[in-house]
């Protein structure tokens, strides 16, 4: 048996001892107000939501089947907001202040009328790898880069607008898609957060 080199060796021996960690960066492009809900003030929240992929993004399909998964679980038990219906918009294209009133109204008289609007536009959701040099150590893991905009949707003000980069992963990890779904619901948790809003 042929004896391994060393930059394969450790690799391998990384491999073994390697650990995941996550990381959340989050840039609010504007002072934010109070977006989640409190005790004495529960609140819904109608999720529009639409992909914006590079040019060269490969596997939309599945990348977009993971998200729709990962949005169905945020909805099922959410954090911010005591109720939440998810819509996926055909295009990244911003609504315009007179659409996000129109949205509102339209779900005024509905029994799941929302008291958010949040428009998420979702730019990566996939795994990431990187070689650290030639026959260097590997990191990797997993990402998501989302925007979000808060909206009050009796009246379409813009209450909150966020970039959130949320990242699971670390020197010798190696991580694939099955997890996406997870990462974009804590991803998620993490952009509609009052961590950084007013009190």
């Amino acid at each position: 048996m042929r004896a391994l080199d060393l930059p394969v060796l450790l690799a391998l021996l990384g491999a073994l001892v390697g650990c995941a960690s996550t990381s959340v960066q989050t840039q609010d492009s504007q002072p934010a107000a109070r977006i989640c809900q409190t005790e004495r003030q529960p609140l819904s929240a109608l999720i529009l939501w639409a992909p914006d992929w590079r040019a060269d993004q490969k596997d939309v399909a599945a990348r977009e089947a993971a998200a729709q998964q990962g949005l169905a679980a945020f909805a099922r038990q959410p954090r911010c907001y005591s109720r939440v219906r998810v819509e996926r918009l055909p295009t990244a294209t911003p609504l315009t202040d007179e659409q996000l009133r129109t949205r509102g109204a339209s779900a005024a008289d509905r029994p799941d009328r929302p008291d958010r609007i949040v428009l998420l536009t979702l730019h990566e959701l996939g795994p990431v790898l990187q070689v650290l040099g030639a026959g260097g150590p590997v990191s990797g893991g997993t990402e998501v880069v989302l925007r979000t905009r808060v909206h009050d949707a009796a009246s379409g003000a813009l209450l909150a607008e966020r970039r959130t980069h949320w990242r699971d992963g670390g020197a010798f990890v190696v991580k694939g898609v099955a997890t996406l779904p997870q990462d974009l619901r804590a991803a998620l948790d993490a952009a509609l957060s009052d961590a950084s809003a007013a009190p």
